[in-house]
């Protein structure tokens, strides 16, 4: 649906809005115009479309997808890595043998908080952060 908002009012007056949809475009733009009410002054006329900007989203959402996909990815190997773990008490219960367990069965958290934060930063159309959240996921990878 395509909508055009009119602002309508002279120089030494504030603008008055109308939003009027138009539906001859299937695309959601916005046509502004400015039409003066004084006949006596210069009538002043301008259009400007706008687009929302899916358009240029569409890069952070297809990063946002793949990284996703390989973090989960990781969790297979992290099943892997966490079940084989708790042979670090094969040689006596340790606080070594501790952190190390706990640290591997902790990193589920990561990718999970991550992408929850990045998903509410992409909504909140903070579009950098997203990114960069779902990035910091694979620094704890290595």
């Amino acid at each position: 649906m395509r909508c055009k908002l009119h602002l309508v009012g002279n120089c030494a007056s504030p603008p008055v809005m109308d939003i009027i949809p138009d539906r001859k475009y299937s695309y959601p733009l916005t046509g502004v115009k400015f039409v003066s009410l004084s006949s006596s002054r210069k009538l002043h006329y301008g259009s400007i479309d706008l687009e929302t900007g899916s358009s240029s989203r569409r890069p952070i959402l297809i990063w946002l997808i793949v990284s996703q996909l390989l973090a989960l990815a990781s969790l297979f190997f992290w099943l892997v890595a966490a079940g084989l773990s708790v042979m670090a008490f094969d040689s006596g219960v340790t606080q070594e043998a501790w952190n190390f367990v706990i640290a591997v069965w902790a990193y589920p958290i990561l990718p999970i908080g991550f992408a929850i934060a990045s998903w509410v930063a992409y909504a909140r159309r903070k579009d950098k952060l997203a990114g960069v959240l779902t990035g910091l996921t694979f620094l704890f990878c290595s």
